[in-house]
């Protein structure tokens, strides 16, 4: 078992992963053979979320994104942190979302992005003629959405539908009172009540 962000003995460690031995997940502690922590001193804020990527973690900071591959030895199974980015920082700890054991979903302070092996790819950009490209709906969200109650964003992924269900507190509101629809297969977003009314058409 790995856990980030923790608070053992009154001491919270904010930027440490912890992990117990191999083969018993309540085995956590240095003094415990195979289990231990890996910490990441260069980020500056605290770890909001670790998930399983591929055969490592990721965990997702306030002020950035680490890695943690695998040794494979049971002594001490992690390598030192990769530090992936300072530049994209998620949200909230319910504001990345596993899509599958390969791939996440990130809202982020300055974009949407997935993560997988080959690393962060931003969501939701349109091509222009003169070689770049613009955002189809991401100033929209931002625009949209109460920044100052961030905490209260989440992403819930259907696997079914292949669709993110992102839900957050409007500008005024201190709840999470907006449902977006994200489609992972189709790099396009609905609102909800879009969503709904489209199912509805084709339904007829």
């Amino acid at each position: 078992m790995c856990y980030g962000n923790v608070t053992i003995g009154g001491a919270t460690y904010p930027q440490r992963m912890w992990h117990s031995a191999i083969g018993d997940g309540s085995a956590v502690g240095t003094a415990i053979i195979g289990a231990g922590f890996v910490d990441a001193p260069e980020m500056a804020g605290q770890m909001l979320r670790l998930l399983r990527l591929g055969d490592g973690l990721v965990g997702y900071f306030d002020s950035g994104i680490v890695a943690y591959t695998r040794t494979y030895n049971p002594l001490s199974p992690f390598n030192p942190p990769q530090y992936l980015t300072t530049q994209v920082s998620a949200l909230s700890k319910r504001a990345v979302c596993q899509i599958d054991r390969d791939r996440h979903m990130i809202l982020a302070e300055q974009g949407w992005y997935m993560m997988d092996s080959n690393g962060l790819s931003e969501l939701g950009l349109l091509n222009t003629q003169g070689g770049g490209s613009i955002r189809k709906w991401q100033d929209t969200f931002y625009a949209s959405v109460n920044l100052q109650k961030k905490q209260h964003i989440s992403t819930v992924f259907d696997s079914t539908h292949h669709l993110v269900e992102i839900s957050f507190p409007s500008t005024g509101s201190d709840v999470a009172d907006t449902s977006w629809l994200y489609d992972t297969l189709a790099d396009r977003m609905f609102r909800s009540e879009e969503h709904t009314s489209e199912l509805q058409s084709h339904a007829r």
